[in-house]
């Protein structure tokens, strides 16, 4: 018996070969895991626990995550929109080109949700939209909530490049903008009485 392992059960009945089985697949994986540094095993009343280790996640090199604020809301796009390093340093204020997330991108203009087809048309203001149901022809005004608005502050990560995304696996190369708003703000479309 290795550890705390039972030993392998013998026998060429269906029962010894099923429990035979169920051996394998509980000890082996155990005996597979014992070689690594990161599982340890402990016997408990309720039976075997594994703590796992999980290692830290490794970022990219250049990877960074840094607060922007929205200065000016004439600079909001349609996928993406303009923001300043947040707090404000003398002689540093160039505004960045940061991308929207994937569901708040304006180049959205047809999904299915759950079977159901929706189109999307947006304002020039790219914080509105309408959605209309493609079977029943049912039309909802939404906003983004919480609201982008000015002075807003953003958490955005840097990338090597990013896509707009059509949710079809269509997608096209946003040029010049190496951020990504991650949505800190949990921002999202949602019903307006607009």
């Amino acid at each position: 018996m290795r550890g705390h392992s039972p030993l392998q059960p013998e026998g060429s009945s269906p029962e010894f070969l099923f429990a035979k089985n169920s051996w394998r697949k509980l000890f082996g994986l155990e005996r597979q895991l014992n070689d690594s540094t990161t599982v340890k095993w402990s016997k408990t009343p309720r039976g075997i626990q594994a703590h796992v280790k999980i290692p830290p996640a490794v970022s990219a090199p250049g990877t960074a995550v840094a607060q922007y604020q929205i200065l000016d809301m004439s600079q909001m796009h349609g996928d993406y929109f303009l923001a300043y390093k947040f707090p404000l340093v003398a002689g540093d204020n160039f505004p960045v080109a940061i991308a929207k997330p994937n569901e708040l991108m304006n180049s959205v203009i047809k999904e299915t949700l759950d079977g159901v087809e929706y189109d999307y048309a947006y304002d020039p203001s790219f914080v509105k939209r309408t959605s209309t149901n493609a079977s029943t022809g049912d039309v909802e005004n939404q906003v983004i909530v919480p609201r982008y608005r000015k002075y807003s502050v953003i958490w955005a990560a840097t990338v090597d490049q990013i896509q707009s995304c059509d949710f079809n696996g269509q997608g096209t190369l946003i040029p010049g903008v190496k951020f990504v708003d991650i949505n800190a703000g949990g921002r999202a479309w949602a019903a307006s009485s607009d």
